[in-house]
C-alpha cells in the first residue's frame, strides 16, 4: 500500500469506526430520529423498530471503517 493511499484510507476509515461504536449506545429516542432521516431515502427502514435501526447502523459503519482501516484490502479495482 503507498503512503498516500494510506492517508486516504486512514483518517475516514478511523472518523466512521469512531462514530459507529459512538452508535452503539444510541437511546431509543436517537435511534427513532436517525431511522426517520434514513426512511426519508430508503422507505423500508420505517419496518424496522428503532433499536434494531440503530444496531444495524452502528455495526454497518463498524464494517466500513474496519475496512478501511484494514491494509489487505483492495484500493481499486
Amino acid at each position: 500500500m503507498k503512503l498516500s493511499t494510506l492517508a486516504l484510507r486512514t483518517i475516514p476509515g478511523a472518523f466512521i469506526l469512531n462514530a459507529g461504536i459512538g452508535k452503539l449506545k444510541l437511546d431509543k429516542d436517537s435511534a427513532a430520529g436517525l431511522q426517520q432521516m434514513g426512511a426519508t431515502g430508503v422507505p423500508a427502514v420505517k419496518n424496522l423498530s428503532p433499536e434494531t435501526f440503530g444496531k444495524a447502523l452502528a455495526y454497518g459503519e463498524i464494517a466500513v471503517g474496519a475496512a478501511l482501516l484494514t491494509p489487505w484490502s483492495p484500493t481499486g479495482w
